[in-house]
């Protein structure tokens, strides 16, 4: 009896230790919302995935835009990545900006999104004059949810300015306007400016802009 005894203490010691110090088990969902140590691997079509942009926001946090994985934040230990899923627009990011609100801009090759530190949500660049409380509407009649967004600038003024593939549009904080459209703007060579890849402002506030498609710069 005592040998009987003895070996039941041990196997309740055993099935207690064994229940204990296990960590509980995550699913790959959970770890990804959480972030990753490192980048990780593209799959499926996207095996070929290149970083196409990149900037560093006021808080230290380091942004990659991907062609074909979205995008992705390093906080300095983990990097977190955002897709479609996440608002987005598309998975392709071509261009990245803070503006002096703090705001988020992500050009991508089907438009436009911004981040509030929250949420990513789509904007529609506006081809006319038109209040911005119309970001996310649905009216395609004035609105181009293809255009891709290569580059951006914030200007000394605070205007936003965005070079596309359908010209170069500017944002005041309450409209968007296309910047050749203005009247008071003086084309004698009849630019387009269309396929925008850079955008730059001097020291004297001239603003220049890099073109793709014959034009120069």
């Amino acid at each position: 009896m005592k040998q009987v005894l003895n070996l039941f203490i041990c196997l309740v010691i055993l099935t207690s230790c064994n229940g204990q110090g296990k960590p509980p088990v995550q699913n790959e969902k959970d770890t990804t919302m959480m972030g990753q140590d490192k980048l990780p691997l593209p799959k499926g079509a996207n095996k070929e995935v290149r970083i196409g942009t990149s900037m560093e926001d006021w808080e230290g946090n380091l942004w990659f835009g991907s062609i074909g994985e979205g995008l992705f934040k390093f906080d300095g230990k983990l990097f977190r990545q955002y897709g479609m899923e996440q608002g987005l627009s598309s998975n392709n990011i071509y261009s990245l900006l803070q503006d002096n609100t703090g705001t988020i801009w992500v050009g991508t090759n089907k438009g436009l999104n911004r981040f509030d530190g929250n949420k990513f949500e789509r904007v529609a660049i506006v081809f006319s004059n038109t209040s911005s409380t119309s970001f996310t509407n649905n009216n395609t009649n004035n609105t181009s949810t293809e255009n891709t967004v290569w580059c951006m600038m914030q200007d000394k003024n605070g205007t936003l300015w965005f070079g596309t593939d359908e010209g170069v549009y500017c944002y005041d904080g309450n409209m968007f306007s296309r910047f050749l459209d203005k009247q008071s703007l003086y084309n004698k060579d009849h630019l387009n400016l269309k396929g925008i890849f850079s955008i730059i402002e001097t020291k004297n506030g001239s603003i220049w802009f890099a073109e793709c498609a014959g034009e120069g710069v």
